[in-house]
């Protein structure tokens, strides 16, 4: 026997033809392209087996196609029953309409709670350093009354800094107005915020442009935020150029050192453009500078890992002792330290952030899903109120051949396509 004899076209492309192929056109079809395979095989093996493969592929027609067969029924079944739900929904356009108004009302206010609960939770969780990170505050007692101070004295950044190794950063933020005069000969301020230097190494704020680590070393550098910026100069590629501001009465020109996103919407400290501590006594009067009873700025500090928070704050009294000197009195105030992850619900400590209500987030979340879940129920209402009325339909079907299965797909479908187009209402009504 010969060794062409042997040669057979390939195996897969034989098998998808009889896969798909109607059995009553399997003999006639698979008889020419085999006699045709046999014929082109004599002058070329490969491309005989590549013309095999195409004719097999030709022939992939509707008309030649297993209408019983499994993967193509089921697909046909699916687009029927796509085809009833729509014209059903269609034709019960009240039914359907009172369905799509609740279904995506429900959907819409379970979006806008959950993203509102969403934002107020993510306040601060952006900082790569929060467990180390904790505000300064003072609780004082006075005849009887209580205050919780989250703006405490400048003077007490200093001790902090140097007196407590267990602090790795001590950084103040401090609000001062700019003055300046526009292109338009306008007089006009800014919110400028003073802070220490590690303040862009110790949270994440984006900078976009400049260096974190020097970007404030320098007592002329400032760094913009990107909407003073823009009102200035009209853009945000201005590194290098000068800036001035009129502090306590005296302009100072100041060098572009770096350009910083806009707050970020969930953030507890706020912060506008920024200058360096070393400008304190440029900025600052002098009695804010000094006093240990003008409260005027926040501080927060950055813990070494591994600090005991309670070993921390024992310490304390002998810094308030040490600063107020003769007027200290025991037991009158506390310095203490209260984790960033739990300053925005603080409604108790007074600071410069507005806090959040961590009830009305958690009431917020519950009605926004007690919503969805009664726009449910009253679709599950409407559907079965709307089944009694169909129970002739079911009952033709069943009498024509419909399998238990079948009816049970067309319902699903209708319920599908239903919530489907609710939930692209839904989505786009929340977006509103």
């Amino acid at each position: 026997m010969s060794r062409e004899d042997h040669i057979s076209p390939p195996r897969w492309a034989d098998r998808f033809l009889k896969f798909y192929c109607r059995e009553e056109f399997l003999e006639e079809i698979q008889g020419d392209v085999y006699e045709l395979f046999e014929v082109r095989q004599r002058d070329s093996i490969n491309k005989a087996k590549r013309l095999f493969v195409w004719d097999v592929i030709r022939f992939f027609r509707w008309s030649n196609i297993k209408l019983n067969n499994k993967h193509f029924s089921q697909f046909i079944m699916v687009k029927n029953n796509i085809k009833i739900a729509r014209r059903t929904l269609w034709r019960n356009k009240f039914y359907t309409g009172i369905n799509l108004v609740g279904i995506s009302l429900g959907i819409a206010c379970f979006l806008l709670s959950s993203l509102y609960v969403q934002h107020e939770l993510s306040y601060d969780k952006f900082h790569s350093n929060l467990d180390n990170l904790y505000r300064v505050w003072i609780h004082e007692f006075d005849e009887g009354d209580e205050y919780f101070e989250g703006i405490v004295p400048m003077v007490m950044n200093s001790p902090l800094r140097a007196d407590f190794p267990e602090i790795k950063h001590s950084i103040q933020i401090k609000e001062v107005r700019g003055e300046y005069t526009s292109a338009e000969h306008l007089a006009l301020s800014s919110d400028i915020t003073v802070v220490d230097p590690e303040f862009l190494q110790a949270f994440d704020f984006k900078l976009l442009a400049g260096n974190a680590e020097t970007a404030l070393s320098q007592p002329e550098n400032i760094v913009l935020n990107e909407t003073e910026a823009m009102k200035r100069f009209g853009s945000t590629d201005i590194l290098g150029q000068t800036v001035d501001y009129e502090f306590l009465g005296q302009k100072q020109e100041f060098i572009i050192s770096g350009i910083i996103e806009d707050m970020p919407d969930n953030s507890s400290i706020e912060y506008h453009s920024l200058l360096g501590s070393s400008n304190n006594k440029r900025v600052v009067n002098e009695n804010s500078l000094t006093g240990w009873y003008v409260y005027t700025s926040e501080i927060y500090a950055v813990l070494q890992p591994g600090t005991s928070v309670a070993d921390l704050e024992a310490k304390f009294p002998k810094m308030l002792e040490t600063g107020l000197g003769e007027d200290y009195e025991e037991g009158l105030a506390e310095v203490k330290l209260q984790p960033l992850a739990e300053v925005h619900f603080d409604t108790v400590i007074d600071g410069d952030n507005e806090p959040g209500d961590l009830q009305t987030v958690k009431i917020l979340g519950l009605v926004g899903l007690l919503i969805l879940t009664l726009a449910g129920i009253n679709f599950v209402n409407l559907s079965i109120g709307q089944s009694m009325k169909r129970a002739r339909e079911v009952g033709v079907r069943k009498v024509m051949g419909a399998f238990k299965g079948q009816l049970i797909g067309q319902f699903l479908g209708e319920s599908i396509l239903l919530t489907l187009i609710a939930g692209i209402l839904g989505i786009g009504t929340a977006r509103l």
